[in-house]
């Protein structure tokens, strides 16, 4: 049975409270701590989101770094090399598409996980590896990260192409 707690936390910014469940991943995920720990970044303008990621990713094993600033994300993967970045797509400061094309200019090979709140249909973007719609579980954060990861890099729309096709 999964352990499921809630969390309410304010953004200033909209004035208003988020409710966040953190459901613990089961016991079954596929997480990529099986062969490799991976240096991630999240960037989220809501901090909840920040350190709900946090949590399920480093307890999967990995290290990682939050912000809610793009602009420091682009600082911090010109200091540090990082595997992933999982961005928010929908934040007052950047898009995240564009914040995936100014870290893919600063690091080429950084792979990019766009969670955005709408469908996915919209998004076509070469800096994109995948996405997540929010809200996401935990399993499906870990799998999601799995199949970035794991698989040679595609763009989404060479990802989209083959889905059309099979």
């Amino acid at each position: 049975m999964q352990k499921t707690s809630h969390s309410s936390v304010e953004n200033p910014a909209q004035g208003r409270h988020a409710r966040v469940d953190w459901v613990a991943p089961s016991a079954t995920a596929t997480a990529p701590r099986q062969s490799a720990s991976y240096q991630i970044l999240v960037v989220d303008d809501e901090p909840m989101i920040c350190e709900l990621t946090e949590r399920i990713l480093t307890e999967a094993g990995h290290r990682v770094r939050t912000t809610v600033d793009p602009h420091e994300a682009i600082r911090a993967v010109t200091e540090d090399s990082y595997d992933l970045l999982i961005t928010d797509r929908s934040m007052p400061l950047m898009l995240g598409e564009k914040l995936a094309a100014a870290v893919k200019a600063a690091r080429p090979a950084i792979r990019v996980l766009l969670v955005t709140g709408s469908g996915s249909d919209e998004i076509i973007a070469d800096n994109i590896d995948g996405f997540l719609t929010k809200p996401f579980t935990p399993d499906s954060l870990l799998s999601e990260l799995v199949e970035i990861l794991k698989t040679p890099r595609r763009s989404m729309s060479q990802n989209r192409l083959q889905a059309l096709t099979t």
